[in-house]
């Protein structure tokens, strides 16, 4: 059986962190994500904080993000899917599993800020891939 890694104090972590960063400030390391959250370099007892705890986005009037799935093609039982990623009616995001051409078009038409609504995707009728990329 292998011998566990040992945990480092603080001290120590930060001594190690400082050489890797070769003179670069530990502090650093702490940046914004994309929802604006502080992410640092390390969690735990190292710093003396509790684990990461983000709370849930919500938006403007408060309600969280929701998601959406709606499954566009085959059964997702046999794992061939789209997931929306909603916030109110915008698309935030896209998962797919199986369906590489509905997460090449999402991915094209977020970019051109074209993107179907969640409104438009419960309502059925026109599917991603009938969007028109020209205008």
């Amino acid at each position: 059986m292998s011998q566990p890694f040992p945990i480092p104090s603080p001290a120590e972590w930060r001594a190690e962190a400082e050489k890797a960063l070769k003179g670069r400030p530990v502090e650093g390391l702490v940046h914004l994500d994309a929802d604006h959250l502080t992410t640092r370099p390390l969690y735990g007892r190292a710093n003396a904080t509790a684990a990461v705890f983000a709370p849930r986005a919500s938006d403007a009037d408060g309600r969280p993000w929701d998601l959406r799935t709606q499954v566009e093609g085959d059964d997702p039982e046999a794992g061939k899917f789209a997931a929306y990623y909603c916030k109110g009616d915008t698309v935030v995001a896209v998962g797919t599993m199986a369906m590489d051409p509905i997460m090449a078009k999402c991915a094209e038409l977020m970019g051109r800020g074209r993107m179907l609504g969640r409104g438009e995707l419960e309502a059925g009728g026109k599917g991603v891939l009938q969007v028109d990329l020209v205008v």
